[in-house]
């Protein structure tokens, strides 16, 4: 029901609000107090159309709000339709008319367009006016007639309920279809950039240590002579280092029985001797051991190119990157492939529902059906009270 109205600058109004009692008021009026101007305004809350006479004379725009209350929760399958919010309380809807021709609905603080309204007023409002009454040519208020006079409301309440879990599975259920079609539409190319990751088994951290061998393996001439060369600087016969300690050592045994400091010289050299020693095998054996392997370098670069080549087109900095990526995409895949599992199982599911759709749709109707004779035997009868014996009234559902 209504329960207040606002109104701004409509007509001969500048500023008006009442608030209606529940269950029944009137509006009373000698002819052009005013009263077709408050139905006007009404009429701009059901989304009837309005121009700028509407505005009173030197207004920008007017405003007319209606708040009502205590309405069939009916109306919430209108107000998701349009993305709109529903409140159990009160529903309220706010019209504005500018003077430059623009127009704006507002359901509950939200923008609404003018079917939104239309469809809305089945629920809030019903106007009646001389020769016209609208609620009996709705479709819905006839049908709402046979479902009370049943006295099992609870069938169409159920049929109402499966309906709605079944058209909420099936929105889950195109909703995944058209994610896994897109998906699936770029399958090929992730297939392709997935496969070309995974056959280059690469390694974290691979690039750094390959480099390093590149370097060693191209320098391996100039490090092998240079081992070599420190190699003979050492162990020379005739000039080396270790020969130098040997003779150095050899000098202070002759003079250690008559100075005895020359022991604790002796000790030094010997243990640098050892060390000295072991370096100059270690160079030695790195030197025999060290080798020009261009098959072995032609292999490091040509993997290094393929690396360097994925890090390019990939947009990444390491290896590790690369495989963050690869990862990646095989998850994208495994999902697609998850997905056509998925769409099996809700088509599944979407074929249960529709069959309890149908299952209580078909005693829904037959109990309107039952429901529509009733009503007409009942109005008959009626009717033949009135006055008129001959009458015949028939309801196709």
């Amino acid at each position: 029901m209504l329960a207040s109205l606002h109104i701004a600058n409509y007509v001969l109004i500048d500023n008006l609000d009442i608030e209606l009692a529940p269950n029944f008021s009137v509006i009373t009026g000698e002819t052009g107090a005013g009263k077709s101007i408050l139905l006007g305004a009404l009429g701009l809350l059901i989304g009837q159309r309005a121009d700028t006479s509407a505005i009173a004379p030197g207004k920008d725009r007017c405003v007319v709000e209606g708040r009502f209350t205590g309405f069939d929760p009916e109306i919430e399958t209108v107000l998701d339709r349009y993305d709109l919010d529903f409140d159990a309380e009160e529903c309220v809807i706010r019209r504005e008319i500018s003077a430059k021709g623009k127009s704006r609905a507002f359901v509950n603080d939200s923008p609404a367009p003018l079917t939104a309204l239309r469809e809305l007023s089945d629920f809030l409002i019903d106007i009646h006016s001389q020769h016209k009454n609208l609620l009996l040519g709705d479709s819905y208020f006839q049908l709402n007639v046979l479902d009370i006079y049943s006295g099992k409301p609870e069938l169409s309440d159920a049929y109402r309920t499966a309906y709605r879990a079944y058209m909420t599975k099936k929105k889950q259920l195109e909703e995944l279809r058209a994610a896994v079609a897109a998906a699936d539409s770029e399958r090929d190319y992730l297939q392709f950039r997935y496969e070309q990751l995974e056959n280059a088994h690469l390694l974290s951290g691979e690039e750094t240590q390959l480099q390093e061998e590149q370097q060693r393996l191209t320098h391996a001439l100039d490090i092998k002579r240079e081992l070599s060369r420190s190699y003979a600087l050492m162990s020379d016969d005739e000039q080396g280092l270790l020969l130098g300690l040997h003779r150095a050592d050899d000098a202070l045994a002759s003079i250690e029985k008559y100075y005895p400091d020359a022991s604790a010289y002796r000790q030094r050299l010997q243990e640098m001797r050892i060390e000295m020693g072991d370096i100059a095998s270690d160079l030695g054996r790195r030197a025999d051991d060290l080798s020009y392997e261009p098959e072995r370098l032609a292999e490091i670069t040509e993997r290094l190119d393929l690396i360097h080549s994925l890090l390019h087109r990939y947009g990444a900095d390491t290896t590790q990157a690369l495989i963050a990526i690869r990862d990646e995409l095989g998850e994208r895949l495994a999902s697609i492939t998850a997905g056509a599992d998925d769409i099996a199982r809700l088509e599944g599911d979407v074929r249960a529902l529709h069959q309890d759709v149908l299952a209580r749709a078909a005693e829904l109707t037959a109990e309107r059906l039952r429901s529509a004779e009733a009503v007409e035997e009942a109005l008959s009868r009626t009717l033949s009270l009135l006055g008129m014996p001959q009458v015949r009234f028939s309801a196709a559902v």
